[in-house]
């Protein structure tokens, strides 16, 4: 056995205790510190199972129960150690108080890697995520909602025509909502986004529609990148493995810069689409930086990078998302006629009985729809679980546990939505638990459907006397158009 051999098994046999030490650090990480935990076993096998068809509430589901009892405790994300956390006065403490401690969502991204990835809101840290969620910001106030009002209502009237051409020329009254839905939001958030009309709703199959569905769909190629994401960022570009196909990519990245040339070449500040109001602020900023020069600037200009991530963000957050609610919406309202007659009745007392009757100012006025639509979040949360990164060391109120910087944090939301601690009966679709009477009683930090604190959902509104939110704009149109029309019903098969 030669010199070379001898030295290459010598640096094998190092490198695999080096390894070893390293995961045996990990697999007692939780041990040595006397915090409950899942055992890293259980949570790897998990893990594991996760890539097939395990749904990551349920992944998040088995550490919530197995940590009964506790305000926190340990897991195991692959073999990295992560803190889960149950107490709802420590969650606002996360979210809320310590946020300085618990500034990002995600370890930094790959500057080198798929721009619609690397530039979400969702995914940007530090100093980036500041300045880009400052700029942001006034793009999703309540003004700025009521403008997208008429565009909505544009495709909730498109959807009408849709429906009642099913039902009188083809006699048709069953119909597929999760499609349906899916269809509605495509066409919703072409429209808002980036001012296209898809005509999904009456069955075209366009490239965007095409393209869109692909590159947002949580397939197992994607579910394989999440994964290295979560071992090093750069390490799906080092294997080849981006989020989304080159093809995706091209189309989707070429269709907003389009986009965004033609709206800076032409007079277009009249159009209330999502991508106008981001032009209208940096036309904004630009004016007041020519007109107040102050030598270096301290933030950079709207860049074309953030107005990618900006739609890039509102594309991944607001279909299938979104979708999904308003299915799960109707889909309760079909198994409660009593709940579609209080709203039907709620619409009717309002103003009348056609969309072209509530306006936006009347949305508040209907308080037993928003106990539905908050219902509807709660037992069917958009993000069910929220997770941080520890920026800075902290040590957790009431103990001697020490959270070090660089770990993950998770808050699994839909557990504690659906906990009969906080919600008895939680199976139980009850809009009545937001009554005005009942909802003061909801322990704070048990209830978070748009996140909480600087990092809470970018489209969450503060104005609670209008609806808080895009998804709630639009939960309230689809409830108007349908139940001011329509009864829903679930088929004979599912009774």
């Amino acid at each position: 056995m030669g010199p070379f051999t001898i030295s290459l098994i010598l640096i094998s046999i190092t490198a695999v205790l080096l390894v070893w030490r390293y995961l045996q650090n990990n697999f007692t990480y939780w041990r040595k510190r006397g915090v409950p935990y899942v055992p890293f076993w259980e949570s790897f096998l998990l893990s594991s199972t996760a890539m097939k068809k395990i749904n990551i509430f349920e992944f998040f589901e088995v550490f919530y129960k197995a940590l009964d009892g506790h305000r926190f405790g340990g897991a195991f994300q692959l073999v990295y150690p992560i803190i889960i956390i149950r107490d709802p006065e420590l969650i606002k403490t996360v979210f809320i108080k310590a946020f300085s401690n618990f500034y990002d969502r995600n370890p930094p991204q790959d500057e080198k890697g798929d721009v619609f990835n690397r530039t979400q809101i969702f995914q940007l840290t530090g100093e980036k995520w500041r300045t880009v969620r400052h700029k942001l910001s006034p793009a999703f106030s309540s003004a700025k909602l009521k403008i997208m009002y008429q565009t909505l209502s544009g495709c909730a009237e498109d959807l009408n025509a849709h429906l009642q051409t099913l039902c009188s020329e083809t006699g048709q009254t069953e119909i597929d909502v999760k499609e349906l839905m899916s269809d509605y939001t495509m066409d919703v958030i072409g429209a808002i986004a980036l001012g296209i009309k898809c005509n999904s709703i009456k069955g075209e199959n366009s490239e965007f529609k095409q393209i869109v569905r692909a590159t947002f769909k949580f397939d197992q190629r994607r579910t394989i990148f999440a994964t290295l994401e979560v071992i090093h960022p750069k390490l799906p570009r080092l294997l080849g493995l981006t989020s989304q196909l080159p093809e995706e990519e091209e189309y989707l990245l070429g269709i907003t810069r389009e986009a965004i040339e033609m709206r800076t070449d032409s007079e277009s500040s009249s159009r209330r689409d999502f991508l106008q109001m981001l032009m209208n602020l940096r036309s904004q900023e630009l004016q007041q930086r020519n007109e107040n020069p102050s030598g270096e600037p301290d933030e950079p200009v709207f860049s074309e990078d953030i107005l990618v991530g900006a739609i890039g963000s509102f594309l991944s957050a607001g279909l299938e998302p979104v979708a999904a609610t308003l299915t799960f919406c109707l889909y309760e309202l079909a198994l409660h006629p009593d709940i579609q007659e209080k709203i039907y009745l709620e619409i009717k007392e309002t103003k009348g009985q056609t969309l072209n009757d509530i306006s936006y100012e009347d949305l508040k006025k209907l308080r037993y729809t928003e106990q539905v639509m908050n219902e509807t979040l709660r037992k069917y949360p958009v993000a069910g679980i929220m997770a941080r990164i520890c920026t800075e060391p902290f040590k957790i109120p009431d103990s001697d546990v020490v959270v070090e910087k660089g770990m993950r944090v998770f808050v699994p939301l839909f557990s504690i939505q659906r906990d009969p601690q906080y919600f008895p009966e939680p199976d139980r679709f009850d809009p009545e638990r937001f009554s005005e009477e009942n909802i003061q009683k909801i322990v704070p930090g048990t209830y978070l459907p748009f996140g909480d604190g600087p990092r809470s959902c970018i489209g969450k509104t503060l104005n609670s006397s209008s609806p808080s939110s895009f998804l709630l704009l639009l939960l309230h149109l689809l409830l108007l158009l349908f139940l001011s029309l329509f009864s829903l019903l679930l088929p004979l098969l599912y009774w």
